[in-house]
């Protein structure tokens, strides 16, 4: 069952970051450790028992552990619940790290994820983002948990009084959320696999509008499992015929802009999806009517881990992965996007591709991806290339 699984397979990709990744307790104490913590301790195999903080932690940055441990257990902190510091290790190493409270079960507990203090420039506002990352990775994983988990109990109860229906429907409800815990996992192990350069192109040939029509279904789809009342439009100018690309890839990053267009569209709005042939180029442009992206968050959408609501109460699901799978599987076939929003009104992702990944056009696109704010979104049509 999904909720056997899924958290081996989790703790399997926190073990693949090159971060130190911990959960302690108040105190300090270790409580879990990926692989990249426990081998920088010389720790042998996971974690059995709780490691004080005096066992990991050097005695001179013990003191100042503690009081960023105090100040996010209180919130007095600049970032609110994010704090980033020094950490010395007892076995040799210096860290820079950041840390958050999470909420669990058992308790309050705080998230560490530190790298070497001799890291790459710009780190902290990766650790910052990952902190987010993993914060809500938690939130969203502990909700189709429970689910599974409390319908699962419900009917293995001797004496369930509930009639058959009613029992179809908690089955139905623990099979829509083991999917639901399956799309996440899958989302971050695709997002590694790419980033590792584990990903082989395999081109063939297929009818794009065909494919298209196909991603569409899977949106619409998705909107049903999140009560998204949307409304779906595809546009095809001219005659589209056939494309040679990687057609998993090239329907991944339609999915996940038609998915994201779902999640931050209007109740009953309108999701448009439109394609047309730019030379050797394939040009896809997905819009909605939604909230649009805010002018001071709009060059960050394709950051890892980030969303436009990042805090784990916010009202859009999701793993914070899609755009950055989006950015990743467009560099790997040759492409680019571009994205023009207004505020309240909604925004257009427009992306292009080799209409034959064999041979990559020069010259007309740009490979990085541009974002601009926009007084009026201008027409579907307009935003293709002439």
């Amino acid at each position: 069952m999904a909720g056997d699984v899924s958290p081996v397979l989790l703790e399997q990709a926190v073990d693949q970051l090159r971060e130190f990744v911990g959960i302690l307790d108040r105190e300090g104490a270790l409580l879990w450790a990926n692989a990249a913590l426990r081998h920088q301790l010389r720790l042998e195999g996971p974690l059995t028992e709780l490691l004080p903080a005096a066992e990991w932690v050097a005695g001179e940055a013990i003191p100042g552990l503690m009081r960023s441990l105090i100040a996010v257990e209180t919130g007095l902190t600049p970032a609110g619940e994010r704090i980033s510091l020094p950490v010395r290790l007892v076995r040799g190493g210096d860290l820079i790290a950041s840390i958050q409270k999470m909420e669990a079960a058992e308790g309050p507990r705080v998230l560490l994820i530190g790298r070497n203090k001799k890291g790459r420039a710009g780190d902290t506002g990766l650790l910052a983002s990952q902190v987010d990352f993993l914060a809500n990775m938690s939130h969203e994983l502990r909700t189709p948990l429970n689910a599974v988990i409390g319908y699962a109990e419900l009917l293995m109860l001797p004496d369930l009084p509930a009639t058959d229906e009613q029992k179809r429907v908690y089955a139905s409800d623990i099979r829509d959320s083991g999917r639901q815990l399956l799309e996440m996992i899958d989302d971050i192990l695709e997002f590694a696999k790419a980033g590792a350069g584990r990903m082989t192109i395999r081109a063939s040939e297929f009818d794009v509008v065909e494919e298209l029509n196909s991603c569409l279904k899977m949106a619409a789809g998705a909107a049903r499992r999140m009560e998204r009342e949307t409304e779906f439009e595809l546009h095809a100018d001219g005659d589209i015929g056939f494309a040679r690309s990687d057609v998993r890839l090239f329907k991944q990053i339609v999915v996940n802009l038609l998915n994201n267009a779902v999640k931050y569209n209007r109740d009953g709005g309108k999701v448009e999806l439109a394609v047309r042939r730019a030379g050797k180029w394939l040009q896809i442009a997905v819009r909605d009517q939604g909230q649009g992206i805010p002018s001071d968050e709009a060059d960050r959408i394709f950051s890892a881990f980030y969303q436009v609501d990042g805090t784990a109460s916010r009202a859009h699901g999701g793993m914070g992965l899609g755009l950055a799978i989006v950015q990743r599987f467009l560099d790997l076939l040759g492409g680019g996007i571009r994205v023009q929003s207004k505020p309240g009104v909604g925004s257009t992702f427009t992306f292009h591709v080799p209409a034959d990944a064999r041979s990559i056009p020069t010259g007309q696109y740009p490979k990085a991806r541009a974002i601009t704010q926009t007084s009026e979104l201008p027409a579907l049509s307009d935003l293709l290339d002439r």
